[in-house]
């Protein structure tokens, strides 16, 4: 199973009680927007937050024997922020007075909530997201969808008509998914390109392009890896059994081999684009490359195996008119 972000922290926790400073700073960096988070949603001014992470962090410098579930430590440091934040929140409650076109045109520049209660990627690409939205935002959403704080409460907060909640929450989560989306195309060229080429249903100039292109690419790094074996490891890395490659691969089986596998592959390639298979955290050559190593050992199999009845009919061929073998035949 992967490693989970609470196993990561017992194991940081274990390290920073024997004195490892890089593990103690590991779990600074992965649960300060949590405790920031904490003391914001709490009432603190960013002054006041910045006191309450520090404060926090040092009391588990102090108490760090005194957490003995380290898969608690999310919550101790929930717990011991909250509690700072009412106290300091009591002694200096303060409210800033911001102008609506400043709020709303406004980027945070304070982390997002990324640990507080994470369970997946998906979660952590989230809060990554919501970190960029302005202030105004971030704040009617907590209320509404965190929170789950009346309209009515809502409206009277943050100084807006009641009408205007419900509108106002819709843009903040549109604008919520297309920060989300933006973080998962990591190739947006291709991402792009894939939805021109699906409008276009796969035909026409710029397909045929495409095609000549991607498998212009490919082709020579497939018959490289072949001819220096390295194919046989990429597919055993994928998870692909793989016999040994012979030696005795003559250049007419290795271009066998490689348009075989350049075909097969470019099927399926094409298919996972259609179906949307495909993902822009990948590269399309990569994709189409990854395609080819999958598609490589049953070919390559099927390969050797004609190769062996091949051998094995030439071999009765030759015993079958050997003299020696006539001589014991007729007696």
């Amino acid at each position: 199973m992967p490693e989970t972000s609470s196993d990561r922290h017992a194991a940081d926790l274990a390290a920073a009680r024997d004195g490892d400073r890089e593990a103690m700073d590991r779990l600074i960096g992965d649960l300060t927007p949590l405790v920031w988070h904490i003391a914001r949603s709490n009432g603190c001014t960013p002054h006041e937050a910045e006191d309450v992470v520090q404060n926090t962090w040092l009391a588990l410098f102090r108490q760090l024997d005194q957490v003995r579930d380290a898969r608690a430590l999310p919550a101790w440091l929930v717990t011991t922020a909250r509690r700072d934040a009412y106290r300091a929140a009591r002694l200096d409650a303060r409210v800033v007075s911001l102008s609506d076109e400043l709020a709303d045109n406004m980027e945070s520049t304070q982390p997002a909530p990324e640990e507080e209660a994470l369970r997946s990627d998906h979660d952590q690409r989230l809060w990554r997201a919501f970190a960029k939205l302005s202030h105004r935002n971030q704040d009617l959403l907590r209320r509404l969808v965190i929170n789950k704080e009346p309209h009515q409460d809502v409206a009277r907060a943050l100084g807006l008509s009641i009408g205007s909640v419900g509108p106002l929450r819709v843009r903040a989560l549109n604008k919520l998914r297309e920060l989300v989306k933006e973080q998962d195309i990591a190739h947006p060229l291709d991402a792009a390109l894939v939805d021109r080429l699906r409008a276009a249903e796969f035909t026409g100039r710029e397909f045929d392009l495409f095609a000549e292109q991607v498998i212009d690419h490919t082709r020579p790094i497939v018959s490289a890896w072949i001819h220096s074996g390295r194919m046989i490891q990429e597919a055993t890395r994928a998870g692909r059994r793989m016999l040994r490659m012979p030696e005795d691969l003559t250049p007419a089986d290795v271009e066998h081999l490689v348009h075989t596998t350049v075909t097969s592959a470019w099927t399926d390639f094409v298919t996972t684009l259609k179906h949307g298979s495909w993902a822009p955290d990948t590269s399309l050559n990569d994709h189409y490359l990854d395609l080819c190593v999958r598609a490589f050992p049953p070919i390559y199999h099927a390969f050797r195996k004609k190769q062996f009845q091949r051998h094995s009919a030439r071999k009765a061929v030759r015993e079958a008119t050997s003299p020696t073998k006539n001589i014991f035949t007729m007696r």
